[in-house]
């Protein structure tokens, strides 16, 4: 292998490296997602589902509930609120696992 050969490779990994910077992961039905409540500082597993797979006991959380429909297309790292009997519960998506890349604009 010839020098101009390793800086093409080097040149190519760049570009592919700085391409999947731009990636991120959206959540979709089917993704798993790991959240923060932010008013107890906990950790929680949930996977986003249609409605006749949802069992809230055991993580699998609707995409028409309201946590469900807040989650809809967010992206690790963002911020949501649900409102629970009229008060703000905050949250934070801390990864999204199982979901559909798409390109940021």
């Amino acid at each position: 292998m010839n020098h101009l050969s390793l800086v093409r490779i080097f040149e190519d990994f760049k570009k592919n490296n700085a391409r999947n910077l731009n990636r991120i992961y959206q959540v979709q039905i089917g993704s798993k997602i790991k959240l923060l409540d932010k008013q107890t500082f906990t950790s929680s597993r949930i996977t986003l589902t249609e409605p006749d797979e949802s069992d809230p006991y055991s993580g699998k959380v609707s995409y028409l509930s309201a946590l469900g429909t807040e989650l809809l297309g967010t992206v690790s790292g963002q911020h949501i609120s649900v409102d629970v009997l009229g008060k703000a519960i905050n949250f934070q998506v801390l990864s999204v696992i199982n979901a559909q890349p798409f390109q940021r604009r």
